[in-house]
């Protein structure tokens, strides 16, 4: 039997093997097991069904190194959606030009970034603004907390195959405009294979978030850490 190599294998393996384990430090202190990141992600995948989104749609994440970015990042790949990182250093227009590209249908955005977004609200193709902190935020914005806690666990997930594009990653633009690097499940889960024999990543090891998980010299371990047991510290 051929078993399609899938993104969406990383996470849930980690719950079925290590639920009760730590599997990340946030930022703010918070800490979760495998369990309770994997619930946050399946609320983030019913979350963004209700909305709308679809398999082969496209959900941009504006987020710097923290808990709320991967359980982001799964609850699209869980939707077989497309996982669309963007780099926090980008100009307003840079990011308005690779959102119209990539055909957005959501965005995530930390509350320090918003304001990156929020000039070029009206020229990009989506009407769904997800933050983690609406207070601090101007412009009509939805509280990712509230929306998963109201969104529960359960959502529809698509059958996918590992041939599928899952995350979109764009180039830096200096001689050009971005281009989007479409990259599939089979393309990611070799990608963590080899990151983890590697690096020989373990269960009891502890992975300090350096490397900016939108860029892809970070990106193979946000499947490689997870699916080994390992624990994410985000910073």
């Amino acid at each position: 039997m051929r078993k399609p190599l899938l993104t969406t294998q990383f996470l849930d393996r980690a719950r079925r093997q290590y639920g009760e384990k730590e599997a990340v430090v946030a930022t703010t202190g918070e800490r979760f097991t495998y369990e309770e990141f994997g619930d946050r992600a399946d609320r983030f995948s019913a979350a963004l069904q209700a909305r709308g989104i679809e398999k082969g749609d496209t959900v941009a994440v504006l987020d710097p190194n923290t808990h709320y970015h991967l359980e982001a990042a799964y609850g699209i790949m869980q939707l077989g959606a497309i996982h669309t990182p963007l780099n926090y250093r980008l100009l307003p227009e840079d990011l308005e030009y690779i959102l119209n590209d990539a055909d957005v249908a959501a965005i995530f955005a930390d509350y320090e970034l918003a304001e990156k977004i929020e000039p070029i609200r009206d020229d990009v193709p989506t009407e769904v603004f997800i933050t983690n902190d609406v207070d601090a935020v101007g412009g009509e914005w939805e509280d990712f907390d509230s929306v998963i806690e109201e969104a529960g666990t359960a959502y529809d997930r698509p059958e996918m195959s590992e041939d599928d594009i899952i995350t979109i990653n764009y180039t830096s633009g200096t001689t050009g405009d971005p281009k989007g690097v479409m990259r599939t499940h089979r393309c990611e889960t070799i990608h963590a294979y080899l990151t983890a024999i590697h690096q020989q990543i373990y269960d009891d090891d502890v992975y300090l978030w350096t490397l900016p998980m939108f860029h892809v010299n970070g990106w193979g371990h946000i499947y490689a850490i997870t699916g080994l047991g390992a624990t994410h510290v985000c910073t």
